[in-house]
């Protein structure tokens, strides 16, 4: 499986100059090296307004009431369905600043839309979490101590 961390305010690779925080850069970059242990993980821009080719599981990072919330070993559960299921690319989507247009999520057609729960988070920090969440994930399914079930 192929995990695309997919920025919405972003264009080509994910960079330090995507960012405002360095640090928020540098700890996606910590994540996604982390994840890369499991599967080939990168993170790149996306254009909203414009459709790409292929289907891949599309996870939209999103505050609505609608999204789902994961505990972190319900994300592990689904990150193990997604490996069973056949899943050769899986991509996370992180929304602009302003968040997603309806039109945005009616043109995609996310598969999941995933909250972190009901607070705001700045977009970038959202991609930290998203990044951490889903190492969280492979680590618990691997039998890792990183999670210690708090």
């Amino acid at each position: 499986m192929k995990i695309r961390f997919r920025l919405a305010w972003a264009k080509g690779p994910a960079a330090s100059k995507h960012f405002k925080a360095e640090s928020c850069y540098l700890l996606f970059s910590e994540y996604l090296k982390r994840i890369g242990h499991f599967v080939q993980a990168e993170g790149s821009g996306i254009d909203l307004k414009k459709e790409e080719g292929g289907k891949p599981v599309r996870w939209f990072c999103h505050f609505s009431k609608e999204a789902k919330t994961f505990s972190s070993e319900e994300l592990a559960r689904a990150v193990e369905r997604l490996r069973r299921d056949g899943t050769k690319e899986w991509e996370i989507v992180i929304g602009p600043a302003d968040g997603f247009k309806g039109e945005d999520l009616a043109a995609w057609r996310p598969d999941v839309l995933w909250s972190f729960g009901p607070m705001t988070l700045p977009h970038e920090l959202a991609c930290v979490v998203a990044a951490e969440q889903v190492y969280r994930a492979f680590t618990i399914l691997a039998g890792q101590p990183y999670h210690s079930g708090h």
